[in-house]
């Protein structure tokens, strides 16, 4: 074995090879003690560089949202623009195209009866999940445009959070699904 090892050691190509091999190994080796595994108290304190946290305590919600949307705050009501569009939103006719909606829920509706109550021309199915840990629906329904709602049930404050994307804006589809996925609700 040991002859074989020589002979190796002999060949230029041979110990240029072996030698990419060490300082590969040695890289490997040491790169793995300089990078130590983040700890869940750090994971939780990284966030993306291209995203932004909205955060209202009043409403009580907060949600994530990408660098180069606007979020524009009405009484109960949030609406989330692309930069360009919200320099031209009077161009958009009765519509937004993203609202995070507050509806009062005195009478301590879930959101499934909440929206068979309502007079919503609701297209497909309405579908029960959890967003925020807490009971929601999802549904597409029809009125001057066609929309994509998810409504949320906030317990804590008893109310109702309906997130609203105007379906015929699909560049902020993604946006929907971000705020829908990063929702808190405090």
């Amino acid at each position: 074995m040991f002859h074989n090892l020589g002979m190796l050691l002999k060949s230029k190509s041979s110990l240029v090879s072996l030698g990419i091999c060490f300082y590969f190994i040695l890289g490997l080796i040491l790169g793995c003690q300089t990078n130590p595994s983040p700890t869940n108290s750090s994971i939780e304190k990284i966030q993306p560089q291209n995203k932004l946290t909205y955060q209202n305590p009043q409403l009580g919600l907060s949600f994530a949202y990408p660098q180069g949307y606007q979020v524009e705050e009405f009484e109960q009501r949030v609406a989330v623009w692309k930069d360009a569009d919200y320099q031209n939103k009077q161009d958009f006719v009765e519509s937004t195209p993203l609202v995070i909606s507050i509806r009062e829920n005195s009478e301590n509706l879930s959101p499934m009866e909440w929206v068979e109550r309502r007079v919503f021309p609701i297209e497909g199915e309405v579908t029960q999940k959890l967003v925020a840990s807490s009971e929601a629906v999802d549904f597409q329904w029809t009125g001057m445009w066609f929309y994509r709602s998810i409504i949320v049930f906030h317990r804590q404050r008893n109310q109702l959070i309906m997130i609203t994307l105007d379906q015929e804006m699909t560049d902020y589809q993604a946006v929907f699904d971000e705020i829908v996925a990063t929702l808190e609700l405090l």
